[in-house]
This record gives structure tokens, C-alpha cells and sequence, in this order.
């Protein structure tokens, strides 16, 4: 509703008062049907603003900021609103959770102050139980992840997909710092790494993926099997102990999108991978075989 409407009444009562607010001579105000009213930008009636008399132009006039309602009908200002400009910015956030780390946005009131959902505040408390560092997890592409032990100590012999995690790369040193606090006293026994839990990244999130388990090492035949190394990359990519795996041939695009980076371009070369080390079909996996050194 336009407001110049909603003043319509006041405006034609302070025309019916006409001159009543002053003597013809002008001597001075009249109080003889009431003070005229003083409205603002917005065509709101400013209550708090009482015009005052003014004996130099022998008229009433209004504080600062606000002015006579005339005789003619008043045009709101500019971002005149319920609650001012709309494109006054961005509504200020509202912090929620153990972390203070759930934002969501405040709105504004019936009274045009910003106001939080219930569970939300402006300033929020992080909760000294809760544990709010940065998750180790996160990532944003496989590149950034590294397999690493899900305990202090490890496993003794090889690693499996159960003791295991990954980690971004960036916070390994922290995260293993956390593991062994305290300084645990670990069993002296040997370790070794696992070249088939590979780490990627899936929903911003580092995981562990077991290629042992996983459909890219079935077979039926080991003509399908294939070596490969861990890597993005096969051109240049490691072949020492403990960085190659067995593959199916067919698996190698699947492989790829496990491991590399979105957009990566490999070198175009044949890969070298050891004449003594080849891949097999072993119970519907393709495995990894080394022939005995003479």
C-alpha cells in the first residue's frame, strides 16, 4: 500500500487547521486544533519529532531530518521499505553446532533487526569437549591424499584396509602427532607397506580404497592381468618395491580416475616396469608374482 495514501487522513486534518496554529498578526502560536505533524523521507509520522514555532518565518517547523506535513501529497524517498534498502547487503551469518562451524543466515524481524534460527547466535561458544580442528579428511583431489595407519604404532606385517586411513597430506604430521600422544611404547615388529590400499578422493573426502577387494583386479585369465604402478602416471611412474600393482588391462581408465588429479596429462611413453616381477590371475584376482633371484 503506498504510504502517501495511509497519511491522507492527517494530511487533510492538518489543512482543516489551516491558519488556526497562528494569530493573524502573527503574535505567536496558536494551540487551537493541535500542533501541525512532522513526517520523515519515508512519509512515516515521526511521533518523537514536535515542530516547533518559528518566529522568524512565522511559521511551525520540524527537527532535522524530518518536515511538515503540506498540502501536497508525499513521495517516499528512495529504499523507503519495511526494513530500508533490500540491497542494503548480505544478511549477517549466524553461527550454530559444538563447532560454531554450522553458518547459516540471519533474517530480519518485525522490528528490522537481524535475528538467528533458534539454536543460532550472532557470537557462538565452541564447545570444549567437541573436537574442532580442521578435518585431516578433507581434500579436493586424490592428489592431496596419502595412506597412512589408523593407530600410533601400526601393524606389524602388512598393512591392512582395517588399520588403515588417509589422510591430506598437509595435515599427516598433525594427525600422527595426535595419534601418539602420550608417547605409547609399540611393539617391535616389522612392518610393511600394502601397494593395493590406495588413497583417493571422494566427496572431498580422503578414503582408502583396497584393490584387492575392489572390481578393477578381478579375472578369469591371467592374459587380462596386467602390471602397473601406483602412480597417476605410467610414463615415469615408480617401480620399486612396494609401488607396483596387478590390474586387469581393462581397469586402467578406472584406475586412472581413482588416482589422478581431474585434467592431468601423462608423458607419452611406453612404461619399464622389472623383468622379474609379472601379474597372474590367482583365484579371480590378478596378482603380482616375483621370480626368485638366482
Amino acid at each position: 500500500m503506498n504510504r502517501a495514501w495511509t497519511l491522507a487522513p492527517l494530511l487533510l486534518a492538518a489543512l482543516a487547521c489551516g491558519d488556526s496554529h497562528m494569530t493573524d498578526d502573527c503574535d505567536g502560536p496558536s494551540v487551537e486544533g493541535g500542533l501541525p505533524t512532522c513526517i520523515d523521507a519515508c512519509c512515516e509520522v515521526r511521533s518523537t519529532a514536535t515542530p516547533m514555532w518559528d518566529e522568524a518565518s512565522c511559521g511551525y517547523v520540524c527537527p532535522d531530518g524530518t518536515e511538515l506535513l503540506g498540502s501536497s501529497m508525499c513521495t517516499p524517498a528512495p529504499g523507503c521499505g519495511s526494513c530500508g534498502d533490500a540491497d542494503a547487503g548480505p544478511p549477517a551469518p549466524c553461527y550454530g553446532g559444538p563447532c560454531c562451524d554450522d553458518v547459516r543466515a540471519s533474517t530480519l524481524g518485525p522490528d528490522c533487526r537481524a535475528e538467528c534460527p533458534s539454536g543460532y547466535s550472532f557470537t557462538c561458544e565452541v564447545d570444549p569437549s567437541a573436537f574442532c580442528a580442521p578435518d585431516p579428511r578433507a581434500c579436493s583431489a586424490p592428489s592431496d591424499c596419502v595412506v597412512t595407519a589408523n593407530t600410533c604404532c601400526g601393524e606389524c606385517g602388512q598393512a591392512t584396509l582395517d588399520g588403515s586411513t588417509a589422510v591430506n597430506e598437509d595435515a599427516l604430521a598433525t594427525y600422527r602427532d595426535g595419534l601418539c600422544e602420550g608417547d605409547p611404547i609399540c611393539p617391535a615388529c616389522a612392518q610393511a607397506p600394502n601397494a593395493e590400499l590406495v588413497a583417493t578422493c571422494s566427496s572431498d573426502r580422503c578414503e582408502v580404497v583396497d584393490l584387492g577387494m575392489d572390481a578393477m583386479t578381478e579375472c578369469s585369465a591371467s592374459d587380462e592381468c596386467i602390471v602397473r604402478t601406483v602412480d597417476c602416471c605410467e610414463c615415469g611412474g615408480a617401480t620399486g618395491p612396494g609401488s607396483l600393482i596387478a590390474l586387469n588391462q581393462d581397469a586402467r581408465g578406472d584406475y586412472e580416475s581413482l588416482v589422478c588429479d581431474p585434467g592431468t596429462g601423462c608423458p607419452e611413453c611406453a612404461p619399464v616396469y622389472p623383468s622379474d616381477v609379472s601379474a597372474v590371475c590367482d583365484a579371480g584376482r590378478c596378482t603380482l608374482v616375483y621370480e626368485d633371484a638366482p
